[in-house]
This record gives C-alpha cells, sequence and structure tokens, in this order.
C-alpha cells in the first residue's frame, strides 16, 4: 500500500511540473504563429508598416486583440506595426483545417516573416496601390 501512494505521489508531482511545459510546446508546435518584424523594406516603399486586416480559422474571423500583446503592436481598427522596430512576437491561433492571415499591402508596407511548424515565408507587402493579401497555412 505504501508503494502505490508513493507512486501515486511520484506520478502526480510529474505530471504538475511537466503537464504545463510540454504542454505549451504542443500547443505552440501547432498553433503558434511566430511574426518576425525586422524594420525590412522593398527600395520603393515609403515605410516599414505592417498592416493585419482579419485572421480566419476554419473560414472563421479571429479575435486580433491577441496581437496587442505583442510589443510594438498596436490595435487600430485593424492591427498594426510600425516595424521601425525589430522584434519577434508569437500569436495562438487554434484552427483544424486551415487559418489564413490577410496582411494589407499599400505604399508604406515593409517585409514581414511569419514562421509556422518551422517553416518561415517572407512576405513584402509593399504595393502602389492598396490591396490585400492572404497566407494560407494548413
Amino acid at each position: 500500500m505504501r508503494k502505490k501512494i508513493i507512486v501515486v505521489a511520484v506520478l502526480s508531482a510529474a505530471y504538475v511540473i511537466f503537464f504545463p511545459l510540454f504542454r505549451e510546446w504542443v500547443i505552440n508546435q501547432r498553433y503558434g504563429f511566430e511574426f518576425i518584424v525586422s524594420g525590412e523594406k522593398n527600395e520603393a516603399s515609403l515605410g516599414t508598416e505592417i498592416w493585419v486586416d482579419s485572421v480566419l480559422a476554419d473560414g472563421e474571423v479571429c479575435d486580433l486583440s491577441r496581437f496587442v500583446q505583442g510589443d510594438g503592436w498596436e490595435q487600430r481598427g485593424r492591427v498594426f506595426h510600425p516595424g521601425a522596430k525589430a522584434g519577434r512576437h508569437t500569436v495562438i491561433f487554434p484552427y483544424k483545417e486551415s487559418l489564413e492571415i490577410v496582411f494589407i499591402k499599400h505604399p508604406y508596407s515593409g517585409v514581414i516573416r511569419v514562421k509556422h511548424k518551422g517553416v518561415t515565408r517572407t512576405i513584402d507587402l509593399y504595393s502602389e496601390e492598396e490591396e490585400t493579401t492572404g497566407i494560407l497555412f494548413e
């Protein structure tokens, strides 16, 4: 009986200590999107701004307030980053089938990198006219 109590206590302690770490690692591997702002821009661009218009998880609009928790990101109806201050910010967006991040392209836009599941995509958001561009993850 005493051995059973010790085994249960050890397993419980291991669960309490390691599950939060393991859970965070598993969730970030599946749902974590790292947004990397470097201050880079297209040579024709007049600025380095980054604008996120929307995020769609399985076709449903996601709450963009998660971005505001990151350094430099602001809520302005849409989500904005001035781009001048380099940084990395991970945002968790749960999805089942697909996730689309819709960026705004315009003359003052810069370059952003989005890292997900170990793959980094570089997106040049410069455009002479304002338009949107979606990046699809499946």
